[in-house]
């Protein structure tokens, strides 16, 4: 998977980036309390066009955003 870019929410700087969830839909990368990283900020693909792809994750949000994906396989 490429990756994917995490953006500030008010700003859009990317402030990390992800590579999307395991096999099962965790995120590797979510906190001991099970809060994905990328909570609270946007998450954009690097290669889509920003205008159409910046999909939004809840604060305290416990899933991957990416995890779609893999349910439709």
């Amino acid at each position: 998977m490429e990756p994917i870019e995490i953006l500030d929410n008010a700003t859009l700087e990317v402030v990390g980036y992800c590579f999307g969830p395991t096999a099962t839909g965790a995120c590797e990368e979510a906190g001991q309390d099970g809060v994905v990283r990328c909570a609270g900020c946007r998450v954009a693909s690097v290669d889509a066009d920003p205008q159409y792809w910046r999909v939004w994750v809840p604060p305290g949000s416990h899933h991957c955003p990416l995890a779609w994906s893999l349910q439709a396989h």
